[in-house]
């Protein structure tokens, strides 16, 4: 099979990572880390969303367990229905400052779904999606993931 290119630090250039022996599926890998992705709207129209869906989806294919806890559904939802082994849509992923009992709806069921679905890894990559995604992580007890991105 052909080395894979992987980016690596801009002063190192790129690094080789050998693909592996046997094909990779769909299908979940027996010790492959579970990966609970964090999404604002699915509506699709920024770059960060799409960019979001093909990061989940390429781990998908190479056999990670791929889980969602999104704001409202919208044009990405089929996509990620296809991804995603299991979605929770929160109407928003914002904690509101002035809403606390609607914060705290939001932190308690994405914590029982984070819990029942048992994440190695939260990822998420908007600052508004941080202090729930953070909330989540601490409570299953996995690693957090914040992509910093620039505007």
């Amino acid at each position: 099979m052909p080395a894979l290119r992987c980016h690596d630090a801009p002063e190192r250039g790129t690094r080789e990572v050998k693909a592996p022996d046997e094909p990779v599926g769909a299908t979940p890998q027996r010790d492959a880390p579970r990966i609970l992705f964090f999404d604002g709207d699915l509506g699709g129209s920024g770059g960060a969303q799409r960019s979001n869906l093909y990061l989940a989806s390429f781990l998908r294919e190479r056999g990670f367990p791929v889980a969602l806890v999104h704001g409202n559904d919208g044009e990405l939802t089929g996509a990620w229905c296809q991804i995603a082994s299991s979605r929770l849509a929160l109407g928003s992923v914002r904690l509101p400052r002035r809403n606390p009992i609607l914060s705290g709806q939001r932190i308690l069921k994405a914590v029982r779904f984070a819990r029942a679905w048992r994440p190695d890894l939260v990822y998420c990559y908007s600052f508004d999606q941080l202090p729930l995604a953070s909330l989540v992580a601490r409570a299953c007890g996995a690693p957090i993931l914040y992509h910093i991105r620039t505007p």
